[in-house]
């Protein structure tokens, strides 16, 4: 795993063995308020490194192997 931080969200990119790498973008927020706002600012972050909204995978790693 390799990780690095931007602005207030943690970047992680993930080997999953048989199934491919991951990108995952993670900001930290306090409140329900600030959620949506989290959210956008994270789909403009992935936006900006060029990666598509259609490749976003929704499901936690471990409901992806079992399948």
């Amino acid at each position: 795993d390799k990780k690095a931080f931007l602005e207030n969200k943690k970047i992680t990119i993930d080997k999953i063995k048989g199934i491919g790498f991951f990108l995952e973008v993670e900001a930290k927020v306090k409140g329900k308020n600030k959620k949506e706002k989290a959210l956008l600012s994270n789909l403009k972050t992935l936006k900006d490194l060029d990666i598509n909204k259609d490749n976003i995978v929704k499901r936690p790693y471990r409901d992806i192997v079992l399948e």
